[in-house]
């Protein structure tokens, strides 16, 4: 096999692909707020580390099965807790896993912390 299906990578002639347009692709299937979250999140980490094309795009098919949602929430607690001057893309994609990975046991837990709704009874 040539090309390598996952990064583009062509075995044969040992040259890269082009990032560009793969990474433009996985944004668009994102919402427009979610897009505009990861942008400026991946800006703000370009400050304080260096980043090619090649991670930005392994970062974003990394986390292509997570939902907008959590993307969102993780994205904001990594800015607001200040993890971007010292870690990078690698420390969101574990963060972004993690939350999508024990999702369904975090909810049970809100449940269990925060109650539910008691059953709706109708008054005669």
């Amino acid at each position: 096999m040539p090309i390598c299906p996952n990064c583009g990578y062509d075995l044969k002639e040992k040259r890269q692909a082009n990032f560009t347009p793969m990474i433009k692709s996985l944004l668009e299937s994102r919402k427009d707020s979610t897009q505009r979250i990861i942008k400026n999140i991946i800006n703000t980490i370009k400050e304080y580390h260096p980043l090619k094309a090649k991670d930005i795009y392994f970062f974003l098919d990394s986390i292509r099965d997570a939902e907008d949602k959590i993307i969102r929430y993780t994205c904001n607690e990594y800015y607001n807790r200040g993890h971007y001057q010292t870690k990078g893309l690698p420390y969101l994609k574990a963060m972004i896993m993690n939350v999508d990975k024990n999702k369904d046991e975090l909810r049970e837990l809100e449940k269990k912390i925060h109650g539910t709704k008691p059953p709706y009874k109708e008054v005669k």
